[in-house]
């Protein structure tokens, strides 16, 4: 394929992408291949302008990616959504403990990806146990604290609540 084919064909990607999501991963990748600038030059966009673009969709494919991935994820096993939510939920604590009133002012104050730690607290995330040993270690706590004490609580009262939700109370 000559590059002109391939620039044409960019082109009708960038045409399709306004109009639907299916074709955000054609898009990305003819851009990359050649890079934003030169398809801009070729294409008669301005560069700024087709840069600004390609950042702004570039990052909105991330982010479907991302949540897709974790919907597969998490499809089949209630008990792992769960897990992460209640992770999200004794973050929130710890950090509400620490006088922080958003995850925002949090993640600014100790440079934590701000939009990353908010899956964290938010249970909306797959994290990796390196970036929640980062997040623990801020609050001189370990993975084993985290599970300890509060997260057997939690237990408690999901058991308690499941066991009345059978009985029918």
């Amino acid at each position: 394929m000559t590059e002109q084919q391939t620039l044409i064909e960019a082109l009708f990607a960038i045409q399709k992408f306004e109009r639907t999501r299916e074709s955000m991963s054609e898009f990305t990748g003819m851009s990359l291949a050649f890079g934003p600038e030169k398809l801009a030059v070729c294409l008669g966009i301005h560069s700024d302008y087709f840069s600004f673009f390609f950042v702004r969709h570039t990052v909105c494919l991330s982010r479907l990616k991302i949540s897709l991935a974790m919907k597969r994820s998490t499809d089949n096993d209630s008990s792992f959504v769960e897990i992460l939510e209640m992770i999200g939920e004794n973050l929130r604590h710890f950090r509400k403990e620490k006088g922080f009133r958003s995850h925002a002012d949090f993640a600014a104050k100790y440079k934590l990806p701000s939009i990353h730690y908010w899956r964290m607290e938010k249970g909306r995330t797959n994290m990796t146990l390196k970036s929640l040993h980062r997040v623990l270690s801020i609050h001189s706590l370990t993975l084993g604290d985290l599970f300890s004490k509060r997260m057997a609580r939690a237990h408690q009262i999901s058991d308690v609540a499941s066991r009345r939700k059978r009985r029918g109370r």
